[in-house]
């Protein structure tokens, strides 16, 4: 990574990651606000991990995050005691090619994660944020699974507006607009999960 290009960890946050084979692949990135008096904790689900979580090249002991994560942790790290962002695939930073050839060998192993957590970790229910943003059609059975999964504890589901093939729009909107985090605060849809598909309710 060209150090120029290395994005930080607002206010010294340390997240809690899971990465697997030479940091290739992250199951799960976790962030805590001890200071928090409200227990309730945040579940996100994105697309692909970027390299946020890992070490920094030029600070010891510091991690690199990326804009998605911290516009995440901007507009709801002072509501939520835990924010857990999980994704469809967890290959870090991949191209389309580099996804397709490696999805397959850790899919499994990224549901594995995320069931883990649902089934065994998570003790209450929690909020889930839905922010894929559209991904090929080969992802979608496994896309389901997922959803099935988190929606089972799910208090709220909430996102962006559906894109045209019906998944949620990436929390950062496209480029040449500004204030994202007024645009992410202030434009969440609450959905209900049904036969595979998010269905918008009301609008915060």
């Amino acid at each position: 990574m060209d150090k120029e290009y290395e994005i930080y960890f607002p206010d010294n946050i340390q997240p809690e990651c899971e990465f697997q084979q030479d940091n290739k692949y992250r199951y799960c990135l976790e962030i805590t606000n001890d200071t928090c008096d409200d227990n309730r904790t945040l579940v996100a689900l994105l697309m692909n991990p970027s390299k946020a979580g890992l070490n920094s090249s030029i600070f010891k002991d510091v991690c690199i995050s990326d804009e998605t994560v911290n516009l995440i942790i901007q507009a709801f790290y002072t509501t939520y005691r835990k924010i857990i962002i999980f994704n469809i695939f967890p290959v870090i930073n991949s191209s389309s090619q580099d996804a397709e050839q490696y999805y397959s060998r850790h899919a499994n192993e990224n549901m594995d994660h995320i069931r883990e957590y649902v089934e065994g970790k998570s003790e209450r229910s929690y909020d889930l944020l839905v922010a894929t943003g559209h991904f090929p059609r080969r992802y979608y059975n496994n896309y389901c699974d997922i959803m099935d999964l988190l929606s089972s504890k799910a208090r709220m589901i909430r996102g962006r507006e559906l894109v045209k093939t019906g998944y949620a729009e990436h929390v950062n909107p496209p480029k040449g607009m500004s204030n994202n985090l007024n645009i992410l605060i202030k434009n969440l849809i609450e959905y209900s999960w049904e036969n595979h598909k998010l269905i918008p309710e009301t609008i915060n």
